[in-house]
């Protein structure tokens, strides 16, 4: 399936491949699902291609596809790795309108986007938030 496809794509490195092959699913009027988007995010984040993830939540929402708290914390991840801290924390506040439960992948991705772009007291407000979530933090 293209779905297995686009994840082999992923885990090789092979962004631009796993995105054509998005694509050439749609033009075979092949409706892509959460997983095939999933997919498609974490390829992005392989390939730091930030843009394209935000891209690609907001053609999920034309869709009426949901993003859950995989999707979020992969975009968090992506944003966070091209030192966007206050994307990481727009998502973050998106998750929470749309009643989305973070993880603690989500809140150490966030928190390591307020890392990088030096904002610790955003980070330990986080900590805190995360606490007040009832997740543990780990190391």
């Amino acid at each position: 399936t293209y779905n297995a496809a686009m994840a082999a794509c992923s885990k090789a490195h092979q962004t631009t491949l796993a995105l054509h092959l998005m694509s050439e699913l749609q033009d075979q009027q092949i409706r892509p699902d959460l997983v095939t988007f999933n997919t498609a995010v974490s390829a992005c984040v392989r390939g730091l291609q930030w843009q394209k993830t935000l891209d690609l939540m907001h053609n999920m929402k034309t869709l009426a596809i949901s993003a859950d708290v995989i999707t979020y914390s992969a975009a968090m991840s992506a944003v966070s790795r091209a030192d966007h801290w206050s994307l990481a924390l727009g998502l973050i506040q998106d998750m929470r309108s749309q009643g989305i439960a973070a993880n603690r992948i989500t809140f150490n991705a966030a928190m390591d986007a307020c890392s990088r772009g030096g904002c610790w007291e955003v980070a330990l407000e986080l900590l805190q938030r995360m606490a007040s979530c009832s997740l543990k933090p780990d190391m």
